[in-house]
């Protein structure tokens, strides 16, 4: 586990939501490339209360691959991981650290994984 350069994980994450997202996609990705951690814990608050909401409906997926399981992601969850670097995308839905609601997207922003409260986890594959 590592923190990545801002760059990189913000561009990633605005990359899958411009891809993924059926609605608010401009403001949000505006959100992802943002400097301001104030504004990135926007995104964070988002996974808890809306993103799986506002998912367009053909990127859900019924499973992730082992491949993209086993690929370096990116992990997005309160308290602390903003953009927060895994050797794979099961590392990080996995880690302890931090609250059980969680974005974690891998390193090209086409796959990802969303886990809520209220839906538990949700699989995402972008196609484009």
């Amino acid at each position: 586990m590592s923190t990545e350069d801002s760059m990189d994980y913000r561009h990633t994450l605005a990359k899958f939501l411009s891809a993924s997202l059926a609605e608010r996609r401009d403001r949000l990705v505006e959100f992802a490339l943002s400097p301001k951690k104030k504004t990135q814990r926007k995104i964070i608050k988002l996974v808890y209360h809306e993103l799986e909401c506002i998912l367009e409906p053909e990127v859900q997926a019924t499973s992730l691959s082992n491949a993209v399981w086993n690929t370096k992601a990116y992990l997005f969850c309160e308290p602390r991981n903003i953009g927060t670097e895994f050797k794979t995308l099961s590392d990080a839905m996995e880690h302890s650290d931090g609250n059980d609601e969680r974005l974690a997207i891998t390193h090209d922003g086409k796959y990802g994984c969303l886990r809520t409260e209220m839906s538990g986890d949700i699989y995402i594959a972008i196609k484009k």
